[in-house]
């Protein structure tokens, strides 16, 4: 027990007066026995006794009243848990999960704003606390500041890193061992990067609190994916992803423009809760359109925003002797302008009006390899094919792959040996939607001569372990082959499911020319055919929100990146002044919307709470010293009452 004023108890040295006065009284009694009244003598006795008892009693009840309320004006108290562990200063840092997942609806209100509401409702104003979401973080800010932030909170399209965010807090931490750290963390756990908490991750000295709202009987319906499959005269065919959490859910499903329906469905998931829908849309215009469908659950997952737009031709530059006819059967005339000159034919001045260079079957010695490796600077690509004549060697080829900065050093030799093209990269970015599914067992090529080049960057892999085809990046790409394509050499060209990929996609891999949308939150690389001026920015418009990407002016086109902004999907104009040049897709991360979900491990200062103002009540209790001055006063008054008792009745 403690005292505020532990001063006051000074006064019950006080209490020895009365004490010192009623031992005096005591004394000036004396025993005097009259003959005439001996038969007196037992009952005076008696009374006599009786006397003393009551005075003692009396003394006793006043010492203990007047003690009590002494006691009280001390103001006793037991201490709280705070102070009895010497704790001066409390640090509150509050998470508030604003991912898409939060979107769920619980009652009437989604999981989000459920909980915003209830801490702007318990937040104190005058306290301090740390704060952060997914995208934001405020320190040591007043509750009334932290209620300002609350009420303009909205979803990230960022993705909830629960390890990093428990990290992010220790590293918060304050160090003082005076201070006590509560950590708040308002989320619905969704693991969505499959992560795993143990308690090593957790600081002993911290005191966690989880309020977890989660609905793991969600029925949801989700627009996955969108993918343009082909485009015959006027008429784009894609291909639609939708998924459903449960057998059994339908939905109406429509394709808009400007209000207007493109296309329209119904969907049932019967036997599959992942279903591919063909689309066929009429594209003589360009087309910004918004996939759209109705369900209960996760509302950020309704919509699906794509953009088509009737863009130039790729430029594709050959470079070499002869041009053979599978570059002629790939590189078709619909989508590109295919050029074909010898090398000394090449104005290497004007690379830069075309998007590929393929230099087939050169001496590369003959290359400029500067104005070569400036040219990729600028987002060009080549694609380096060998010739297998009686003056190459692998030392040579190596010594001229160092002029175009692609160094490897294990090239030992050229091959003799006759081997299979047996892997392909599906992993691999420049393969992202390209094949449908993985294909391991397909009608293998074979090749007779090749150098043993060995990289971590392949894309085609022969059976001996070795790269067939690779690709080195520096803003722009380097396409390398190992081989001489020649028929004589290789049938790899006479395998269509091989050639037509790779070659395609070489043309195609950076320059985005079709692709339907973008993800918020990734990076984002597309080029615009656009002759801007170098003081002329482009900027990203969408309503009243306005945006400048990260862009690099090259000769006659304007290559635009995106990181984390956009953060809201939907169609953004591109735009130069007053001048718009074509719309561009932005959508949401689907992932969010899996009904996966975090385990907590068990630890001493790791607790669940039922809301934030549950945490305050029993911050509250802990922290609140049990007062005990008003027992003290009642104690008193008990004892007074007893006294007069004495007084009144006893005789």
């Amino acid at each position: 027990m403690n005292f505020k004023n532990p001063e006051i108890l000074y006064a019950l040295l006080l209490l020895l007066i009365p004490v010192i006065i009623h031992l005096v009284k005591w004394k000036r009694y004396k025993k005097t026995v009259f003959t005439n009244v001996d038969f007196l003598q037992e009952l005076e006795i008696k009374s006599r006794k009786s006397r003393k008892l009551k005075e003692l009693l009396v003394l006793l009840t006043r010492l203990l009243a007047f003690a009590s309320l002494i006691f009280a004006f001390a103001y006793p108290y037991f201490p709280s848990k705070a102070e009895k562990n010497n704790i001066k200063n409390v640090q509150n840092i509050i998470y508030l999960d604003n991912s898409l997942s939060m979107s769920a609806i619980d009652g009437k209100d989604n999981f989000l704003l459920n909980d915003k509401m209830d801490l702007i409702k318990n937040i104190k104003p005058g306290q301090k606390y740390t704060f952060f979401t997914n995208d934001k973080i405020f320190k040591n800010i007043s509750g009334e500041r932290l209620k300002d932030i609350l009420f303009d909170l909205k979803f990230s399209p960022k993705t909830t890193k629960h390890l990093a965010n428990i990290q992010k807090i220790n590293f918060l931490t304050d160090k003082d061992k005076n201070t006590l750290t509560n950590v708040i963390y308002l989320s619905d756990l969704q693991n969505v990067n499959n992560e795993i908490l143990d308690t090593s991750v957790f600081k002993n000295t911290n005191h966690y609190y989880f309020k977890i709202t989660q609905r793991k009987d969600l029925s949801n319906i989700s627009l996955d994916s969108l993918e343009l499959i082909s485009k015959t005269n006027d008429i784009l065919k894609y291909k639609l992803w939708i998924s459903a959490t449960k057998k059994g859910l339908k939905t109406p499903i429509k394709i808009l423009q400007d209000n207007h329906i493109l296309w329209n469905d119904y969907v049932e998931f019967k036997d599959s809760l992942k279903l591919k829908i063909p689309v066929e849309i009429n594209a003589q215009n360009d087309i910004s359109g918004k996939i759209s469908i109705e369900d209960e659950g996760f509302q950020f997952d309704n919509n699906l925003f794509f953009t088509y737009r009737h863009r130039d031709k790729i430029n594709i530059l050959f470079v070499g002797d002869t041009i053979p006819d599978f570059i002629k059967k790939i590189y078709t005339s619909d989508e590109f302008n295919l050029t074909s000159k010898k090398a000394n034919e090449v104005n290497y001045n004007n690379l830069n009006r075309f998007q590929l260079v393929i230099f087939y079957r050169l001496d590369f010695s003959k290359i400029p390899a500067d104005i070569i490796k400036k040219y990729v600077q600028n987002y060009g690509n080549i694609a380096l094919i060998p010739k297998f004549d009686k003056d190459f060697s692998a030392s040579y080829f190596t010594t001229n792959l160092n002029k175009f900065n692609i160094h490897i050093s294990n090239i030992s030799k050229l091959d003799t040996s006759r081997v299979v093209l047996n892997k392909i990269n599906f992993n691999h970015p420049f393969f992202k939607s390209v094949f449908l599914k993985k294909t391991t067992n397909f009608a293998y090529p074979y090749i007779h001569k090749h150098l043993a080049i060995n990289t971590g960057n392949w894309l085609y892999k022969l059976n001996d372990n070795t790269s067939f085809a690779s690709v080195y990046h520096d803003k722009g790409n380097i396409y390398l082959f190992n081989a001489d394509l020649e028929i004589d050499n290789t049938n790899f060209t006479k395998a269509p499911y091989l050639v037509v990929p790779l070659f395609y996609q070489m043309a195609k891999m950076y320059q985005n020319n079709q692709k339907p949308y973008f993800v918020l939150n990734q990076q984002n690389v597309w080029t615009e055919n656009i002759n801007l001026q170098k003081d002329k920015i482009l900027k990203l418009k969408k309503d009243k929100t306005e945006i400048i990407p990260f862009q690099v002016h090259l000769s006659d086109k304007v290559r635009l990146t995106t990181n984390e902004t956009p953060n809201e999907a939907g169609i953004y104009q591109i735009t130069e002044g007053d001048t718009k040049y074509g719309d561009v897709a932005f959508n949401v991360d689907r992932v969010e919307n899996r009904l996966k979900f975090l385990f907590l491990p068990k630890a001493k200062n790791i607790s669940q709470i039922a809301s934030f103002s549950a945490f305050e009540e029993l911050k509250t209790d802990e922290n609140k010293a049990n007062s005990l001055w008003k027992i003290f006063v009642g104690l008193g008054l008990f004892f007074l009452l007893i006294e007069f008792l004495i007084l009144k009745f006893w005789k």
